[in-house]
């Protein structure tokens, strides 16, 4: 497993101003400057001076929250100096990354705790996956699976970890699906073999079904995979080839009843059977099989979003006034005729 993880939330931002575990380097004489060029988020998080994996998100009240592994050194398991080993811990900015609060503690358990991802949810709730080292005996390290922590009031409080998967490893947040489900990128390595993969949580993260495999087709696929929902209702899930000439890859997949689709990338058909589609909520119910052309939220705080379709439909659902409007207004009398 790796250390490495490169969101696409606000990467840009990331690259820009996240100079975490760089307290006892020199500034390089190239004339990028400390407060002009860049900021820094934090330089020691108190766990060994070494920050590391992050990964950053905004939140409904306007704020970026940033969560990072803070260690000793890339791998920071549990020592002498340090028992509890690595730890995740977030800053807080309230002006657009240009200054940012003292590290503040999310999580720090008896093990290496690391590569850490936050999302915040619709519904206000904030979720942050993370994966787990463990020292053993003979090998480097023992891993402990993929784990997730909650909380409900922008991260004052978080729960104890949930296990999401004991085999398999994260680098990229959870994604909320239009539905209100969630998918989340995993990856596993056994026995010289590597691939990608995602599981789905249809209760906002409370539980996890099966973990779904990519076929590797022979590849050794370290994955770090991420997942975006697409225009048309399907899933594009993006991980990469391990190697010389190491790329990275994507695949397109549809969730059904009977399970998952994967689909190709020339085929544009849609599905032909209502009872094939998945439920993507009320819009769902009233547009029936009509293709989904487009989607945006109408403000920053993600609490509205319009819904286009092919036919020239268009639902726009306010999660504050828990409305959805539909326009143009359907004729019953035509649709009942």
């Amino acid at each position: 497993m790796r250390g490495r993880r490169f969101s696409p939330v606000f990467i840009a931002v990331l690259f820009l101003i996240f100079s975490v575990g760089a307290a006892n380097q020199k500034q390089p004489e190239s004339g990028v400057r400390e407060g002009k060029d860049f900021v820094f988020v934090c330089q020691d998080a108190g766990a060994g001076g070494y920050e590391a994996f992050p990964d950053v998100c905004r939140l409904n009240d306007g704020r970026l929250m940033a969560v990072f592994y803070a260690g000793y050194g890339h791998v920071s398991l549990p020592s002498e100096p340090w028992p509890k080993g690595g730890r995740i811990c977030y800053c807080l900015s309230s002006d657009e990354g240009r200054t940012w609060t003292k590290p503040r503690l999310l999580y720090d358990g008896p093990d290496d705790d690391r590569d850490p991802s936050i999302v915040q949810l619709r519904s206000g709730r904030l979720l942050c996956n993370f994966f787990s080292l463990r020292k053993a005996e003979g090998k480097p390290w023992q891993g402990r699976g993929t784990w997730l922590t909650a909380s409900d009031d922008l991260g004052r409080t978080w729960s104890a970890p949930q296990l999401v998967s004991a085999d398999y490893y994260c680098s990229s947040p959870a994604r909320e699906l239009p539905d209100g489900s969630l998918i989340l990128g995993l990856y596993r390595e056994e026995k010289g073999k590597s691939w990608g993969a995602a599981v789905i949580s249809e209760d906002g993260g409370k539980s996890w079904g099966r973990v779904i495999d990519i076929d590797n087709g022979g590849y050794k696929l370290d994955a770090e995979t991420d997942i975006l929902p697409l225009k048309d209702g399907s899933v594009l899930i993006v991980y990469y080839e391990e190697g010389e000439g190491s790329n990275i890859r994507a695949k397109r997949f549809r969730a059904t009843l009977s399970g998952v689709e994967w689909l190709s990338f020339k085929d544009s058909e849609r599905m032909e059977r209502k009872d094939q589609q998945r439920d993507w909520g009320e819009p769902s119910v009233r547009i029936g099989l009509v293709e989904l052309v487009n989607h945006k939220f109408l403000d920053e705080n993600y609490r509205r979003q319009e819904f286009s379709y092919a036919d020239g439909t268009k639902v726009v659902i306010d999660l504050d006034k828990d409305q959805v409007d539909v326009s143009p207004r359907l004729d019953v009398r035509r649709v009942i005729r």
